[in-house]
């Protein structure tokens, strides 16, 4: 943004995020991180919490977690870190998820609404 904001390209008090999937979870990691940056962030089907994440989808992704992270009883504070939800910046901040209900685990809508 920086680089951007430099050439003149965009204004940077004027720039959003978006993605889906994982670049739902890379919006959601940056209006948390660095919520100064942006002016709006919409997430895809971004995992808002990797704990519950974990819980839900071990049988899945169980093995890709241990690799990538471990898991949440041997590397919480990861887990915890790297989780957006805990994060959520206040309401006027807050990214707007562009789910589907038919899609989205229930957990997941109610993890945000809890934010």
């Amino acid at each position: 943004v920086d680089g951007l904001a430099a050439d003149g390209l965009v204004d940077p008090h004027r720039v959003g995020i978006m993605g889906g999937s994982f670049g739902g979870y890379l919006a959601l990691r940056a209006i948390t991180e660095t919520p100064e940056r942006w002016t709006a962030a919409v997430d895809f089907y971004g995992i808002p919490d990797l704990v519950q994440d974990y819980e839900l989808t071990k049988d899945r992704f169980g093995d890709w977690y241990v690799t990538e992270m471990g898991t949440p009883e041997t590397d919480g504070e990861l887990f915890r870190e790297r989780s957006p939800i805990p994060k959520a910046p206040p309401p006027e901040r807050r990214a707007r998820s562009g789910h589907s209900r038919l899609r989205m685990p229930a957990w997941h809508r109610r993890s945000r609404s809890r934010a």
